[in-house]
């Protein structure tokens, strides 16, 4: 795989993302997702295997982010 197909990977997994997780700011699940690319950096992993690992990793950060914010839709219907 060359650097074209893993920044077009990246950049899928980062829309998936986006699209899991709209509340959370685009730059801030940028900068999430980078973080986990850069934590599989030196692993002995298939190439290929990287970006679903990340996107793997990234979900379950962004899941424990996201449920530990106060839920405030439900205030918006409150009188």
């Amino acid at each position: 795989m060359d650097d074209s197909d893993d920044d077009q990977s990246m950049e899928h997994v980062l829309e998936r993302l986006l699209e899991q997780f709209p509340t959370v700011p685009r730059r801030q699940v940028v900068e999430l997702v980078d973080e986990e690319l850069d934590s599989y950096e030196g692993e002995f992993l298939d190439e290929e295997e990287v970006p679903s690992e990340v996107e793997e990793s990234a979900r379950e950060r962004l899941a424990e982010l996201t449920a530990s914010r106060p839920d405030t839709s439900s205030d918006e219907d409150s009188p």
